[in-house]
């Protein structure tokens, strides 16, 4: 029986991956002065942004940079971008009825930071509707690591079985 959900942020809130995709692009060309290609941003999908950073810089022999400030510029761009054009994912808000009427525990799990995960439950007006918030920012590795989701099991203190992942990446 699912007693506990465990949500995705990032394409399962809010679609939000286009406004990732343009910061990305923007903050890379104007910082290095580099174009990155789809195959790039294909790539980095579903990463940390220092993770992301890591990796682009790595690809483009980026050796002076200093990932938390690049970041956070990116992060910075897509929450701007999501204050004047976001919105839910169609259908959200009934979930959200739904799991409340069924009394089912809802957790957030994402690899976002912790920056962007409460700029977009604000935005959701989703405040008072997760028990507990997990950023991946809190462990080693952001998915498809399963660190952030083995905190958030060990915490909601759930049998496995017993949880469902809602998930797009």
């Amino acid at each position: 029986m699912i007693t506990t959900i465990f949500f995705d942020m990032d394409g399962v809130l809010i679609d939000s991956e286009p406004y990732w995709q343009i910061a990305e692009r923007e903050v890379f060309m104007e910082l290095y002065n580099i174009h990155l290609t789809d195959h790039d941003i294909h790539t980095s999908t579903g990463l940390k942004t220092t993770e992301v950073v890591e990796m682009h810089c790595k690809n483009y022999k980026i050796t002076a940079y200093d990932k938390e400030a690049v970041g956070f510029k990116i992060e910075q761009s897509v929450i701007a971008q999501v204050l004047m054009y976001g919105k839910a994912k169609e259908g959200l808000y009934e979930v959200v009825e739904w799991v409340r009427r069924h009394q089912i525990r809802p957790y957030l799990v994402t690899s976002s930071s912790h920056y962007v995960l409460e700029n977009i439950v604000r935005f959701l007006d989703l405040q008072d509707f997760f028990i507990h918030t997990f950023s991946a920012y809190d462990e080693k590795l952001g998915k498809p690591d399963p660190a952030v989701y083995l905190s958030a099991i060990d915490f909601s203190n759930t049998p496995i079985e017993d949880i469902l992942v809602i998930e797009d990446s």
